[in-house]
C-alpha cells in the first residue's frame, strides 16, 4: 500500500495555530526564489538542472524553477526563524553556502 503526502501553504507561526485533520501531519517548510539568472549560470551551479538536497543536519533542497531561470531554495525552518524576513535572510545565507558563485544574486520571492 502506498503513502500520500498532502502539501498546502499556511501562515502558522505557533504550534497551537496548526490545524489537525485526522491522520495528517503538518510539516513546516520555508522557500525562497532567486531573481532571474542566465542559462549559463544555471548550468554551472545546477548541472543537469536536477533537484538537489542535503539530508544531513540542514535539510536543504533546491532546484531550478519550472521556467528554468530562477533557483528555488527551501529548508525546514529553524526554531528562531519566526518571521518571513528572518527565514528569507537565513535561506539566502544557506544558498550562498551551497552556490557561492551567486553572491550577487538577490532573492525575488519568499
Amino acid at each position: 500500500m502506498g503513502h500520500v503526502v498532502v502539501v498546502r501553504a499556511g501562515p502558522y507561526h505557533r504550534e497551537r495555530d496548526v490545524p489537525r485533520f485526522g491522520d495528517e501531519v503538518v510539516i513546516a517548510s520555508s522557500l525562497i526564489a532567486t531573481e532571474k539568472i542566465s542559462a549559463s549560470a544555471m548550468d554551472e551551479v545546477l548541472p543537469g538542472r536536477r533537484v538537489y538536497s542535503d539530508t544531513k543536519r540542514n535539510r536543504w533542497y533546491f532546484r531550478p524553477s519550472p521556467e528554468g531561470d530562477k533557483i528555488l531554495f527551501g529548508a525546514r525552518p529553524r526554531a528562531w526563524a519566526k518571521i518571513i524576513e528572518e527565514a528569507a535572510s537565513s535561506l539566502r545565507g544557506a544558498l550562498m553556502q551551497v552556490v557561492s558563485q551567486l553572491k550577487s544574486v538577490r532573492v525575488s520571492h519568499c
